[in-house]
């Protein structure tokens, strides 16, 4: 990869694997160094996911940000550390803050961000990366806002199959293979911060006295979140539908408006795929709900741990002040 260069949009799109100019956020990215880099994006004011916060300043959400540096870590692996088009990137962990000051220096949205991405924990596999952890330094307008840090394993088409197949004993189906599960008991979308009914990805609210477990809820067409056929929920989505569970809960206990909670940061270790055509359980650890601090869930299927997910959240003047 020359330093410098910017590839065209649609060479990005194909890159970052989407092919929508709405879904594509990173505008470009040069190389400064063997494993740094500085990539530029462009942050959406009206998408109808990642905006969908109503009362919240969704132009700052830790969600889109991350959706930003996943782009750039797509982009580069293929196109700087040759990464072939057809691997599968398996997302171990991650962490992403978003600080106090991003509300502000976003708050008119279609802002460019800019990140200061390196790689560390690099392995190689027969001359091709094998995994690695991305950290990005994100800022805008000269202000740092944020960082994201991912940890990333790289599979070849046969060794992705191979690891589906020994999960599941047998191949797994793709979204565009299964009908939509039926919509039972979801949740209210105010109950969860959310402004559409489409964007809400979790049902079967329950917990005494704050509603502390739920079910994944997603439907198999959901324009964002299944983009393209998938054969498993993303990490992006159970990370949301964890933010979800906890909004509710802390609405529920408090007596408050879950659309009134900002999302300041959140963390990840995910250990196996989320299978589409099984019941996806999640629980909040059973902590007295409140703001400025992390609240565990874990996310299970057959009975099984499958993802631990961490959600820092506050009231959004206070994430204005403390985030």
């Amino acid at each position: 990869m020359t330093a410098g260069k910017v590839l065209a949009a649609a060479d990005i799109g194909t890159l970052v694997h989407r092919s929508a100019e709405t879904e594509i956020f990173l505008a470009g990215a040069e190389q400064t160094g063997e494993y740094e880099f500085v990539g530029t994006a462009r942050l959406p004011s009206r998408h109808p996911y990642y905006n969908d916060l109503p009362d919240a300043p969704s132009h700052a959400d830790p969600l889109l940000l991350l959706e930003a540096c996943r782009q750039a870590g797509s982009y580069l692996a293929h196109a700087a550390l040759g990464v072939p088009l057809d691997a599968a990137f398996l997302v171990t962990d991650w962490d992403v803050r978003a600080h106090a000051t991003a509300w502000d220096v976003l708050a008119d949205g279609d802002a460019e961000l800019t990140l200061r991405i390196g790689a560390d924990d690099v392995v190689h596999r027969a001359d091709a990366v094998r995994s690695l952890r991305w950290r990005m330094a994100l800022s805008a307008r000269g202000e740092e806002i944020g960082e994201v840090v991912i940890g990333v394993v790289y599979a070849g088409p046969e060794e992705y199959q191979a690891l589906r197949t020994l999960q599941r004993g047998a191949p797994p189906p793709r979204s565009s293979d299964l009908p939509d599960p039926p919509a039972e008991s979801p949740a209210q979308a105010a109950a969860v911060g959310r402004g559409r009914a489409e964007n809400v990805l979790i049902a079967d609210l329950a917990g005494e006295p704050a509603w502390d477990r739920a079910r994944l809820a997603v439907s198999l067409r959901h324009p964002t979140l299944f983009v393209h056929a998938n054969d498993h929920f993303t990490a992006l989505t159970l990370t949301d539908a964890a933010r979800q569970l906890c909004f509710a809960r802390h609405a529920q206990a408090t007596r408050a408006a879950a659309a009134g909670l900002a999302l300041t940061g959140f963390t990840g270790t995910f250990t196996r795929f989320a299978e589409l055509d099984a019941p996806v359980l999640l629980r909040a650890e059973p902590t007295a709900p409140g703001p400025d601090r992390t609240v565990p869930v874990e996310v299970r299927q057959h009975d099984q741990t499958i993802a631990r997910i961490g959600i820092t959240y506050a009231p959004v003047e206070a994430a204005r002040r403390t985030a």
